[in-house]
């Protein structure tokens, strides 16, 4: 799956009765999408540096070093954080979600 690539920039739109956010490449060729919120824009501009992070950490993981670890999210309570190995498999799924992979 490809997409347009990054990077991205919030353009504001103050033409339309409403103020609004344009999300488009820096190149100002296509129009990304358009919101109403600034900190959605942001985001949303955000998200192949944030996709292109979110791979390289995982592949700078070393598996060996996941091998060696065990899942002890059976002990948690509601409120604490998955352990690593749970991050891990959830960030490795987001990826080929987004990728179409999924």
């Amino acid at each position: 799956m490809s997409h347009t690539p990054g990077p991205w920039r919030v353009h504001t739109n103050e033409q339309d009765e409403w103020k609004t956010f344009i999300v488009a490449p820096a190149d100002g060729t296509a129009t990304i999408c358009e919101v109403v919120r600034e900190d959605d824009a942001r985001i949303i501009a955000r998200a192949p540096m944030l996709l292109m992070s979110l791979k390289r950490l995982v592949a700078d993981i070393n598996e060996e070093m996941w091998s060696v670890l065990k899942c002890w999210c059976y002990q948690l309570t509601a409120t604490e954080r998955p352990c690593s190995i749970c991050n891990l498999a959830a960030a490795k799924a987001l990826i080929a979600e987004i990728e179409g992979a999924a």
